[in-house]
C-alpha cells in the first residue's frame, strides 16, 4: 500500500505520524514519516489508518481492505493545511 500525504491544495506534505491497527485494534505499524510518502506492505485484511500532521491535526482514513496481491495508493489530505 503507497500512503500520500497533502495538503488542502494537493501539495505534498511531510513530517506525518502515521498509525495502522488491524480489525482486533492492535497496532501493527506506527512510524514517522519525513516524506510525502509511505510504502506499507500489509498482510490482507482489514486496517484502521490514523495520520497526524505536525500541525497537530489529525486525519483518520476510512478502514481499509487489503487484499493479496492488490497495491493500492490512499491520498490523506489535511484540509486545514495550504501551502
Amino acid at each position: 500500500m503507497k500512503l500520500v500525504f497533502a495538503a488542502a491544495d494537493g501539495g505534498f506534505l511531510g513530517d506525518v505520524k502515521v498509525k495502522i491497527g488491524d480489525a482486533k485494534g492492535d497496532t501493527v505499524l506506527q512510524a514517522h514519516c519525513l516524506s510525502p510518502w509511505l510504502l506499507v506492505d500489509l498482510a490482507p485484511g482489514s486496517y484502521k489508518i490514523e495520520a497526524m500532521c505536525a500541525a497537530g491535526l489529525a486525519a483518520e482514513l476510512p478502514a481499509e481492505r487489503r487484499t493479496a496481491g492488490i497495491s493500492r495508493e490512499r491520498t490523506t489530505r489535511f484540509p486545514e493545511i495550504a501551502n
